[in-house]
């Protein structure tokens, strides 16, 4: 048994949001046992993909219907992304 533990691209948006708090001085609430001041502990969750509840669960995390479950900003971080999966797709462009 394995597992993948990957920091999607909403973790980055989380550190975004996270950063603007700090340099407009509004307090970050340390995560219990994260020993620096600042620190936010984000809780893996592991679903088994070879179980019906687990692939319900993969599903369910699918925020946008249809869309890639590849693309990365599939996952939003409750309190920290602050953007519209359902419009990002439709908007990004670049390389």
């Amino acid at each position: 048994m394995g597992a993948a533990v990957t920091n999607t691209a909403a973790v980055g948006g989380a550190g975004v949001t996270m950063a603007v708090k700090l340099l407009e001085g509004k307090p970050i609430v340390q995560s219990a046992g994260a020993g620096r001041p600042n620190t936010v502990l984000l809780d893996p969750v592991l679903l088994d993909n070879t179980t019906d509840a687990g692939k319900a669960g993969l599903k369910a995390w699918q925020s946008v219907p249809g869309l890639d479950p590849l693309w990365p900003l599939a996952l939003s971080i409750a309190g920290w992304t602050t953007y519209d999966p359902n419009t990002v797709p439709s908007t990004c462009t670049g390389a």
